[in-house]
């Protein structure tokens, strides 16, 4: 399932009202909302430690931009429009489609020339910093028997190549039947009506619910954050407001909601969950399905993806295999697996186990490693000398 990342926080950065300065660098203020809106936008969680972490990379990044104002450093417009469009594009692939991102501005009431401003002084800081470092320190490069050094000093740090499969599958999920679906249906009209006609919503969650975990609350979820949310729950009540009761099937429960509260974007829900478990007849009907699968494949043919399946592989490219293909032989019949989740259908065609890489394989990469570390080592001799030379104070 496909996540916003990045896009999702923009509304909290752009109108944050908290605000306390934590830092100061020169004359510069550093101040809470700054930090927490960086890291909303690493995605990473908003902890003492991370806040702390924050800080000093703010702060470092402050001191490298005032080293490179000394140094009369400067990057030209379109170096910085181009980032800008590298950097847009990289949220845009975070999305299954431009539908989907436009979409989301469109949900966010911004343009892409709004999102554009918004990253416009950390693209240009980047740059700066990038130019400060190879003025600085030009290209730092390792030879061939340095890394090869390493390669042969500390090979546990060097991860093995994992096991990969040339192969074809497709998962087929157990989902209930219709026979299933009407009679939920039934019941649910029955519990809906109750709380039409006054009926208490927690004493029917507690009564009704198959979910033993919410029943025993009440239905109650808790207050979240509806950007927190899997994004067919986040469509469907994002726009619920107080006391509105909606009805939401996914794959495996249809949820029968109500929106006791909702500040912003922080919603109080409650749910009476109504379980769709499926029948052994639903089971027998996929593994059938199933075995009409396994023929196609073993006469070449990968089915294309339809309502009922999920294409894993066509057998085109190698891959990382699933533990429970292990036992599947190499080139040997097409096996049919059933699995907590649902069914899987897959042949094997070829195989790479796992190993050591050689050293010509990985040589590049070290390389490059050994000299990024070459880097950081010069970068944190650069920044302890600015620190002396330059006002800095931390308060969180």
């Amino acid at each position: 399932m496909w996540r916003y990342l990045i896009i999702l926080i923009i509304p909290a950065i752009l109108f944050s009202k908290t605000d306390r300065i934590i830092g100061v660098v020169d004359k510069e203020a550093i101040t809470l909302s700054e930090i927490e809106q960086k890291l909303n936008l690493t995605g990473l969680p908003v902890t003492q430690e991370s806040k702390e972490q924050m800080l000093e990379s703010i702060i470092q990044t402050k001191l490298l931009l005032i080293a490179a104002e000394e140094e009369t450093l400067s990057v030209s417009d379109q170096a910085v429009e181009d980032a800008l469009s590298n950097t847009i594009n990289s949220l845009k692939e975070n999305f299954p489609s431009p539908d989907a991102f436009y979409s989301e501005l469109q949900r966010l009431g911004i343009t892409e020339d709004v999102l554009r401003e918004y990253y416009r002084d950390d693209v240009e800081s980047n740059l700066i910093v990038r130019a400060l470092i190879q003025k600085k320190f030009g290209i730092l490069s390792t030879s061939d028997i340095t890394a090869l050094h390493y390669y042969e000093t500390y090979p546990e740090s060097i991860p093995d190549i994992p096991t990969v499969a040339r192969y074809s599958s497709v998962f087929l999920p157990i989902i209930p039947g219709e026979k299933t679906l009407k009679e939920k249906e039934v019941l649910i009209e029955k519990v809906n009506s109750k709380i039409l006609a006054g009926e208490d919503f927690s004493e029917l969650a507690m009564t009704y619910s198959e979910d033993p975990i919410t029943r025993q609350r009440g239905g109650s979820l808790g207050t979240v954050d509806i950007d927190d949310l899997d994004p067919l729950f986040r469509q469907e009540i994002e726009n619920m407001s107080a006391g509105e009761i909606r009805l939401i099937q996914t794959l495996g429960a249809v949820h029968l909601l109500r929106c006791d509260m909702k500040m912003g974007n922080r919603v109080s829900l409650r749910s009476i969950i109504f379980i769709l478990t499926p029948t052994k007849e639903d089971s027998l009907r996929v593994l059938s399905f199933a075995s009409q699968i396994k023929d196609s494949i073993e006469l070449g043919k990968v089915p294309e993806r339809d309502e009922r399946i999920i294409t894993i592989s066509d057998g085109s490219g190698y891959l990382p295999i699933p533990p429970f293909f292990e036992d599947i032989p190499i080139g040997g019949e097409t096996k049919i697996i059933e699995h907590e989740d649902g069914i899987y259908v897959a042949k094997i065609y070829d195989k790479k186990e796992s190993r050591h890489p050689s050293f010509e394989e990985v040589k590049e990469d070290l390389k490059n490693l050994l000299s990024q570390r070459k880097t950081i080592e010069k970068l944190n001799y650069l920044l302890s000398r600015l620190e002396e030379e330059i006002y800095v104070e931390r308060r969180l």
